[in-house]
């Protein structure tokens, strides 16, 4: 894992596939590593409304609103469940309401929907 001050210059990315194989990728930057294609921003919010959520996922199993990324300044990007109906896993274990830290090689299921996180400077 990168020292903290590295933490403000990498790029976390989420890849996987839906269950019929449509593939799902979004990214989070760092507040230095933001483009314009990835802004930076302190929380997005994962869900299936795509009015409400920074990342939609177009599946009956992920929540209107499931789960929010959040980056803490010299910890890196964060995870935390919205009180999804069918829950946010990290690495097979049910996360609650508390942030969760992501680090890469991380496996994140949203209902059906699994996604890893790898980690890029």
């Amino acid at each position: 894992m990168p020292n903290s001050i590295e933490l403000i210059d990498i790029v976390w990315r989420f890849s996987g596939f839906d269950p019929s194989g449509i593939v799902i990728e979004f990214e989070f930057a760092g507040p230095t590593s933001s483009t314009e294609t990835t802004p930076f921003r302190e929380n997005a919010i994962i869900g299936r409304d795509q009015l409400k959520c920074n990342y939609a996922i177009l599946n009956h199993s992920v929540s209107r609103i499931h789960a929010e990324l959040k980056y803490i300044y010299g910890q890196g990007l964060v995870i935390s469940d919205l009180g999804s109906s069918n829950g946010t896993f990290l690495n097979d274990e049910q996360i609650t309401n508390e942030y969760y830290l992501l680090t890469t090689g991380d496996n994140v299921r949203l209902g059906e929907i699994e996604l890893t996180v790898s980690i890029r400077s």
